[in-house]
This record gives structure tokens, sequence and C-alpha cells, in this order.
């Protein structure tokens, strides 16, 4: 059904933008230097991307294990296979891992293995936004805390790294990356936003982003990427960002379009109180994690259990509430459920065992439930509701594009409605 549905949005034209990737994906969002590589090297045990205090990538970064025969494909007739140790991992020696550990992908090859990223290929390859880092699964054995509940959560998984948005970016890339991200953020199962602990107050704009992609996810994708390509072209094309009036400014004024498009000018109180209970379901799927707290230990409450120090981090809640309160136009702040706080101090460290984690200095055990929370998403099952979500949103644009034909007065149609109506009516029956 999936296939019939995709040949008939290529019957009307349409590009279909709803092929779901078969692994489950986590989407990494939050300002630069927030913690996001130092996640993403700790989830796959090596370094996979530099963590640094400034700007490293201006691209989207695509991270996913693949098994050794599509390794092999990937790097072509260079690949020669050699048996790497623990310690050879953690020393990171470029020469000895890349094309044996890892390969990186370009623009032209990442929008070429990926085919959920054909609508965007044009802008992919134009602004070089996109990249990806293949895994080796033959070497997952050398990896740091290579368990098999570890590995498993590897393989299950893509990791998708957003690169940190700046308002030194041109209009013409910042229209592309917030297309970009609404549709990462469609595609996902989980999106973790890194808010750094001693910089709470500088995620205002990153917020904002991330209002708008709920928004996004929820409502019609061509009004809201209509909304924003008006407001880039507020200014000129090459203009930067900052010249527009900064980030925020940006990012709100399409906040507000989208508002203003969806229910008008009148009624705000009412459409802002609609507009957060539909935007709900799709909330649900972010989590908020404070990082970096071992930078905040002595501004901290904590207490000795049995030898353990624990953590009291009622203030940075707090101030990180009150960003909450000031940066969301319509939607509400997140419950404690969907708040984490995690120190990643020790990652990679020498360990006695491949299963053994390395020594803590404070104990936070939010970064353990973290990784529980990826292990157990259901693999099939989110697959499965997903390829059914994609079968409604075609036929939903299908139905669109019909109503819109001429063919439409005259009954050429008719066929092809109740195609769209049989596939609608089969996903709803396979998805009860």
């Amino acid at each position: 059904d999936f296939l019939a549905a995709e040949k008939l949005m290529d019957k009307w034209g349409l590009r279909s933008r709803y092929r779901p990737f078969r692994k489950n994906v986590v989407t990494l969002m939050g300002t630069i230097s927030s913690g996001k590589s130092s996640f993403l090297n700790f989830f796959y045990g090596f370094t996979v991307q530099r963590v640094s205090a400034h700007q490293q990538d201006t691209h989207w970064t695509v991270v996913e294990v693949v098994d050794e025969l599509s390794f092999k494909d990937a790097v072509g007739s260079g690949y020669r296979f050699t048996k790497l140790s623990r310690d050879q991992v953690k020393q990171g020696d470029g020469d000895l891992l890349r094309n044996n550990l890892y390969v990186h992908l370009g623009p032209n090859e990442t929008v070429q293995r990926f085919e959920q990223f054909a609508q965007f290929a044009d802008a992919f390859r134009r602004n070089r936004l996109v990249a990806a880092v293949l895994i080796n699964g033959a070497h997952l054995s050398s990896l740091w805390g290579a368990t098999e509940k570890a590995n498993r959560r590897r393989q299950n998984t893509v990791m998708i790294d957003s690169p940190g948005l700046s308002a030194e970016d041109t209009i013409t890339t910042m229209e592309s990356n917030l297309q970009i991200f609404q549709y990462f953020f469609r595609l996902s199962h989980l999106t973790l936003f890194f808010v750094p602990a001693d910089g709470i107050n500088m995620v205002s704009s990153q917020l904002q982003l991330l209002e708008l992609s709920i928004i996004h996810a929820f409502y019609d994708a061509g009004m809201v990427e209509k909304c924003i390509r008006e407001c880039a072209r507020s200014g000129s094309r090459g203009e930067v960002v900052a010249e527009y009036g900064g980030l925020s400014s940006m990012v709100g004024a399409a906040v507000q379009a989208v508002r203003r498009q969806v229910f008008g000018d009148g009624e705000a109180e009412k459409t802002t109180e609609q507009l957060m209970l539909k935007g709900t379901h799709y909330f649900d799927t972010v989590r908020f994690v404070l990082s970096k707290v071992d930078r905040i230990f002595p501004r901290v409450w904590s207490d000795r259990q049995g030898g353990v120090e624990r953590l009291n981090f009622q203030a940075q809640w707090f101030e990180l509430g009150c960003v909450f309160g000031r940066s969301f136009s319509v939607l509400r702040p997140p419950v404690f459920e969907q708040c984490r706080s995690v120190s990643l101090l020790p990652i990679l460290q020498t360990s006695s065992s491949p299963s053994s984690p390395p020594p803590k200095a404070v104990y936070v055990p939010d970064l353990n439930n973290l990784l529980s929370e990826i292990s157990h998403i259901d693999l099939y099952d989110s697959y499965k509701r997903r390829l059914e979500g994609s079968i409604l949103r075609m036929c939903d644009d299908i139905q669109r594009a019909m109503s819109n034909s001429w063919w439409d007065t005259t009954g050429a149609t008719h066929w092809d409605r109740q195609e769209v109506e049989r596939l609608r009516a089969a996903s709803r029956l396979r998805s009860l």
C-alpha cells in the first residue's frame, strides 16, 4: 500500500516526503557547544565527532551502524579489514580507523544512500548541508561499553546531529536549515534538546526553532514552509541572519506568521489554547537534557548517601523553566518527565573490562535513563506506525491535489479517489 500511494503521488506530480527510516531515529538539537557531540561519542563508544567550544560543523550529520558488506560498498576498493583493539579505538588514530571503523560520506554520497533525503537533494548539495558517518558493524566489540544491549541499541538507532545554528548564517542557508530540521523532527521517534547548565540563557532562539518544528509536524507542511520563505524574503537572499535582526527575530517572525495563517488574527487566547493542546502529541517526543552539569558542581546543593554524591539542580531547573516561559509562544513548558540532567565528564576513560562503566565523579542517573529510553523504542512497531502515518499523509496530499485539479470537475479522478479511500481505510484498519 505504501508503494501504491507513492505511485499515485508520482501520477499527480507530487514528491513523496514521507518515506521513513527502517531504524529508530534520534535527533540531537542544541546550541553550539551544548554537549551534542559528547553524547554522540558516548553513545557509539568512540570519537565520532570532535568536541569543541566553537562551532565545528555547519551541516547535519547522520550516523548509522551498518553491516560489513554495506560498509565495504561505501568505502570502495580501498577497504581492508584490520582488527582493532579497544586501546587503538580509544587513541583515535585517524589513519588506522578511517575506512576501517568508520567512513565519512559527503553531501552527494549521503543523498544517494538515504532515499529519505530525496526532496532536499538540491538544497543539500548546493549548500553542503548534510554529511554522514557510517560505522562498521564488524568492529562493535572493539568499542567502549560493547555489551550486547549497547550494541543492539547502536545497531537499531540512526542519530542525526544538528548544526549549531548561528546568526552568521545567510538567510538562504537558514531557510534551508529550518525546513530540514522540521523534516527530521517529523521523522524522529525522539528529539534530544541539549541545554548547557552553564549557558541556559543562550538557548532561547533554538527553543523557538523547536516550537516551529512542532507546529510544522502537526499542520500542513507546505503552509508552514511558505511562511518561512515569506519571512526569509523580507531580506536579501545573501543577507546574514544578524542583519535580519538575529536568529530569534527570524524564527519568532516565522512562528507568528504560521499562527496567523492557521487561526487568523482574532481570538488570540482561544487559538493559543487550541495550538497548545494540538501540539502535545509531538511535544511528548522531546527530551530536554541539562548537560555539562560537572561545570556547576560548586554552585549546586549536594549530599552524600552511602558515599555517593548526589546533586540537586533546583536553581538550574528554575532558570530553565523561566527560559521556556519567555521563549515559547504557543507551547506549554515541558513536564518534569521530559527533563534529564547528564554529566559526560568521564567519557571514553580506560576501564577494567569492556562492560564496566568508567569511574564517575558524581551520581547522575539520568544518563542511563536516557540510554534505556532509546533502547526501549519498539523498532518494528515504531517503523510500522511511521509507515501507516506516511500512507495517510500521502492520501491527504493526493486528495488535495485532485480537489485543486481541473480534472476533478470532469469526474476523471473517480478511480483515483476510490484508490485513495481504499488505501486510507486499509491503513486505519491495520492501525486498530
